[in-house]
């Protein structure tokens, strides 16, 4: 009897492993979308052992300087969904920290993959310093834009450590002015 309810545990955790794979396989798909069928699973070099290719580094110029990032009537709708982003505005001047916030499922990670050209335009523009970004799969790429995946807790964890007013930041300060000022090095 126990082998059986083993063997029973083993297929019911192998077909939630199969599940769980073909989501993935299914979204890295969506990700490729103008991709020849079986790019996904082509095989390639891997590099383990000698020098790897050079990389294509992108051209700078004086206008990759952000000053300004514009969103202006963002959409995306998933296919065969109800569920996505709908006529999203927003501008972000050079210098501002920016956190991109809200409930689970409530758009966030939607905004950011179709502002980078990871999800196929609907509708809406993205203007950097005032140029309308037509392609942003290939101009949002490092270093000029980079976003940091939701950590449940990391903010929490640094507000914890940091009061709003800054009190403990000028007490730990004062503290080493204290100290190097006696030569003791604190």
């Amino acid at each position: 009897m126990a082998t059986t309810v083993r063997g029973g545990e083993w297929i019911g955790s192998l077909l939630v492993r199969y599940r769980r794979a073909t989501v993935a396989v299914e979204r890295m798909e969506m990700l490729m979308q103008d991709t020849p069928d079986g790019t996904l699973v082509q095989h390639g070099p891997i590099f383990l052992e000698g020098d790897a290719p050079q990389l294509r580094l992108p051209e700078w110029s004086e206008s990759d300087t952000l000053e300004k990032i514009e969103v202006d009537g963002l959409t995306y709708t998933f296919p065969d969904s109800e569920n996505g982003i709908a006529d999203v505005s927003f501008a972000i001047a050079r210098g501002l920290f920016t956190v991109v916030t809200g409930r689970i499922g409530s758009g966030k990670t939607t905004l950011l993959r179709r502002m980078l050209g990871l999800l196929p335009k609907q509708d809406g523009r993205i203007r950097w310093n005032g140029t309308t970004v037509d392609n942003p799969d290939d101009f949002f790429v490092p270093s000029r834009s980079a976003y940091i995946l939701q950590i449940p807790g990391s903010l929490q964890r640094v507000a914890k450590r940091q009061p709003a007013d800054g009190t403990a930041r000028r007490e730990r300060i004062q503290h080493r002015r204290r100290h190097c000022s006696r030569g003791d090095g604190g």
